[in-house]
Parts: C-alpha cells; structure tokens; sequence
C-alpha cells in the first residue's frame, strides 16, 4: 500500500457567477432523501439495455442519466461539462453508454462503490484502488472510532459551492480537521448530490479533481497530498488452490501480484482486478473485454481545415463503403471542419462528423448515403 508520487500543476476552472459564500453547513447534509440505486440494484441497472442518442451539452446529458436511470454521476472539475455529445445507442448496456459518453468527452469511468465518476484517465485508473486503500486503512486502525469511518453518508453541496468548504464539512463528519486546506485552489461547483457512502470513498472522490488524496495524522487531523501515480491494493482470500488452477488465475490476471500458501490466495494491484479475482473465488463467471483500442471499430482522429466530403470519404474508404451523397447534402459537404476524436466506434465518429454539417448519414448495402438533418 505505497504510494509513488509526483509533481503536478493545479489549475483553477471557475464557473461563472456571483453570489455570497455560503458557510459549510449550509453545502453539506448528511440526512438528504436517498434517490439513486445502490449495491446490486446498480449493479443490475449498469447491464440494462437502453436505445437512446443524444445531442446535447454533456452536464444536460449526465443529468438525463441521472433522473431517469437513477444511477450516480460525479464529473471531473478538469472534463468540460458544455462539451457538445452525439450519440445513437441502440441495445446497449447502460454500462456501454456511459463508456461511450466518456470517450466523447476525452474521458474514462470509475466506480468507486455505488457512483460513476468520469475523469481523466491519469485519475479513473487508480481512483477506485486509492479510496480502497483509505478505507482499509481506516477499518483497520484502531485508534480511530472505526464505525464513524465506515458508515455510509450522504454528502450535498449547493450551486456556486467551494471545494474547501465541501471538503471542510466532510472532514467535519467525522470530526477531523484539514492542516491544509489551501491546497484546494478557488473554485467554484454546481449543485450535487452524493449517495451514501464511506468517508474515504467522499474525500477521495471530492479531492481528485484537483489530484490530491489525503493522508491521517496521529493527532486527528488530515494533510492533503499529492494524487499518487502507482498504488496497489492488497486482499487475502482464504481458500486453498491447486497448483494448476493457480496458474489459469495468473494467467487471467497478468498484472496482479498473487502468491498462494496453500492456506490463503494473496493478491495486490489494482482494486477493479482484484474484485473481479474476487467474483472468480467466488464461483462467478466473468467477462474481461478487450481495450477498444484493439477494436477496428474504433476511430482515434485529427483534422484540421478539412471539407466534411474528404473526412467522410477517408472514413468510406477505411470501411470499404462507397460515398454518396444527396444533392443537398453535396452543398455543404464542402464546409471545411476541424475535429479530434479519440477511440470513436464508427457510429459516434460520423454522427461527429455529419454533425458539423447538419447532415445526417445511413449506411445500406456497403454505401454512406449523406443527406440533409431532417
């Protein structure tokens, strides 16, 4: 459970706006209405289907999932929320659609515990296993009132709120205090809401945007840190493994650590992995896909001052489709756009592209008909 760090830049993104600064009791409220899924009932409304597209701001779209999938969001402060998402999902998971929205927004999902949060993926990648990492350390320190650690609360904050002051009341929650809170630069946040859920988990997901964590200190207080560039999580499953199957589970989780005694399975890395080695232990089946890297449907592109016929066309060609296009639609395919995309499935990547011209596409019998947005 080391931390490596390293040396980082904070940057200040404010909302725009003027108001009075409100004290910290008026963000923070551990009693607000629980209106989101949790625990399995997430879990199960990550894998249901859904047909949808969007067309929207992401804040406007995050806010659809929010109200009508009931599931929880957190945006990184560093993702853009006015960053415009084109998106057509038809029979995908919920899962899938949240990954793609994120991969618009030049993203990457974590979920730490019953919340979706989207953040770059220096932060998504270890995320989940640092707030790991804190709770078991919490759980396990004795000195400390372990249950007031442990308890799931419910942390809220109102438009125009400051990050100092929300992680002030977190700590407050759990009668810690902050040594330095000047490490939070000014910024300003919109309203949320988050469920239900352990300290560790709440600092660590208000604390990342701004790439600190935190540290306990003997004296109760807490010092923010810079966020850590490696970290690994370790578990112990007491169960005995032959020295065969031992091997398949090696070989199914190349990148953890795991030694066997005969007595007890010991793994460390990252928290997502060892979760799923978990479901394995467990007599659960699992699916591990592919990074989409390594999917030929999936785009990563850059152009500048290009008309939309030559990208459209560049596209075509790779897809082994032929270009047509309705007289109208040939009218403005001659506009000259600029564009970056990164790891696009072909749909997203031309409702992009089309986008930029009004135009709308179809793809039959191995031809992109363009035409003119209805």
């Amino acid at each position: 459970m080391i931390y490596k760090h390293r040396t980082f830049r904070c940057c200040v993104f404010a909302i725009i706006g003027f108001a009075l600064t409100a004290a910290p009791q008026d963000l923070y409220a551990q009693n607000a209405q629980q209106t989101v899924l949790a625990n399995a009932r997430f879990e199960q409304q990550l894998e249901a289907l859904i047909s949808t597209r969007w067309d929207l701001p992401l804040k406007d779209v995050l806010h659809s999932i929010r109200e009508t999938q009931r599931v929880a969001i957190f945006l990184d402060r560093r993702i853009n929320p006015a960053k415009q998402i084109q998106l057509e999902i038809q029979d995908k998971t919920m899962s899938t659609a949240l990954q793609q929205v994120a991969n618009q927004a030049n993203a990457q999902i974590s979920h730490i515990r019953n919340v979706i949060y989207i953040g770059p993926k220096k932060t998504t990648h270890l995320l989940a296993t640092v707030a790991a990492i804190h709770a078991e350390q919490h759980r396990r320190n004795q000195a400390e009132n372990t249950r007031i650690f442990t308890i799931g609360k419910n942390t809220q904050w109102a438009r125009l709120a400051q990050p100092r002051s929300i992680v002030t009341a977190i700590a407050e929650s759990v009668n810690v205090r902050i040594t330095n809170i000047d490490k939070i630069p000014f910024d300003l946040w919109d309203k949320h809401t988050l469920p239900d859920l352990p300290f560790a988990m709440r600092m660590s997901i208000v604390l990342a945007g701004f790439d600190l964590t935190y540290q306990m200190n003997n004296d109760d207080s807490i010092t923010l840190i810079p966020f850590p560039s490696e970290a690994k999580y370790q578990k112990a499953f007491p169960t005995n493994v032959s020295a065969a199957n031992f091997n398949r589970i090696k070989n199914s989780f190349p990148t953890l650590q795991i030694t066997n005694d005969m007595q007890q399975l010991v793994a460390s890395g990252r928290w997502e992995e060892i979760a799923e080695l978990e479901l394995l232990l467990s007599g659960n089946s699992i699916t591990r896909p592919k990074p989409a890297t390594t999917s030929k449907q999936v785009y990563t592109l850059s152009v500048t001052n290009q008309t939309i016929q030559d990208v459209l066309q560049a596209i075509a060609s790779n897809e082994k489709l032929e270009l047509t296009g309705s007289a109208a639609a040939q009218k403005i395919w001659d506009k000259r756009i600029s564009l970056e995309a990164k790891e696009l499935p072909l749909a997203d990547l031309l409702l992009q592209v089309v986008g930029k011209g009004n135009l709308q596409y179809h793809i039959v019998d191995k031809q992109l008909l363009i035409s003119i947005k209805m």
